[in-house]
């Protein structure tokens, strides 16, 4: 393990934020989804020109950029430093970041990242 610049990675607050950042990504996505599905079969194929309706979703989308942008710094960095990981899981994991970004990193946060932060702190204490 590699203890230094990277150690915030494995803090509790950290981890916190990756949580929230995770759930908001994988939750907006899934909004988008159906948001899309539901105008798909609407006749006017618009939504609503009305500020209660873009208002919400600006914001959401606001939050989903911002959690994705931590994301993207912090898991690809877990990724390098911390992942004890071998192989052709690793490279599986690299490939997943290229092809889905911030969805494949929320992902990695709670089948990977949360697994191992325990064992990486342990041995970095």
């Amino acid at each position: 393990m590699n203890s230094g610049k990277g150690r915030w990675l494995l803090s509790k607050r950290a981890s916190s934020l990756f949580f929230a950042s995770s759930v908001v990504v994988l939750t907006t996505g899934f909004l988008l989804i159906v948001l899309g599905e539901i105008f798909k079969f609407t006749i006017t194929r618009e939504p609503s020109a009305s500020p209660g309706f873009y208002m919400p979703l600006a914001i959401i989308l606001t939050a989903n950029a911002l959690c994705a942008f931590f994301l993207l710094v912090g898991m690809p960095w877990y990724w390098m430093r911390f992942d004890n990981l071998r192989g052709v899981a690793k490279l599986l994991w690299l490939g997943s970041f290229l092809a889905l970004g911030w969805y494949s990193m929320s992902i990695y946060y709670f089948f990977v990242y949360r697994r191992q932060r325990r064992f990486a702190r342990g041995a970095i204490s």
